[in-house]
């Protein structure tokens, strides 16, 4: 295809909204409505909205492109699928941005502090490995740790907000289908006085 007809068939493409079969068959659309999600909740950082979405959109292609696919089959599906996926999501991906924009920058001070820990032992026993890191706004561990682990992130807040107490949930275990990691993940709550 010459660039022209690339040029044209882009065009086509974006008024139309439609994925060509070729392209259809190469990637997984499956869980795309779930990647998207995820795409907010990692790319929401103190950049501007555009580069946010970019960095969203960037995010999504990395996962309905197959990693199999020759360079150039890759670059010919990235720059079909690239203008229907803002088209698609561009919008909803805006308004995500800057509401959440919006929240962070009016946001009162956290009286909560939110740890992400990874942990080969179960919390509290001597010896164990991993890290934790502790962050004021649940939110800013969402941006950095979101995608470490495949859970539902709203329930996950919800527990912790009904939560009376400091304490940890385990969010993930070793041997978890959706933790390639090989350890566990928690999430700890803790008042600040």
């Amino acid at each position: 295809m010459n660039l022209n007809e690339e040029i044209l068939t882009i065009g086509f493409l974006m008024k139309e909204q439609k994925i060509p079969d070729y392209i259809k068959r190469r990637i997984d659309l499956s869980k795309i409505d779930e990647i998207v999600k995820k795409a907010k909740l990692r790319y929401f950082h103190e950049l501007t909205t555009k580069e946010n979405i970019t960095s969203a959109i960037n995010f999504i292609l990395g996962f309905i492109i197959p990693d199999n696919l020759d360079e150039d089959e890759w670059d010919t599906i990235m720059k079909v699928l690239t203008p229907i996926l803002y088209l698609k999501y561009g919008e909803s991906l805006e308004k995500y941005f800057k509401d959440k924009r919006e929240e962070h920058n009016t946001r009162e001070k956290s009286d909560t502090k939110y740890s992400f820990i990874k942990h080969d032992k179960p919390l509290g026993e001597i010896g164990w490995r991993g890290f934790s890191e502790s962050f004021e706004y649940f939110d800013d561990l969402l941006s950095k740790y979101s995608t470490w682990v495949d859970v539902d992130w709203d329930e996950i807040k919800r527990k912790l907000d009904n939560m009376d107490s400091d304490g940890a949930i385990r969010i993930a275990n070793i041997g978890d289908d959706n933790n390639r990691w090989g350890y566990n993940f928690s999430i700890y709550k803790k008042k600040i006085k």
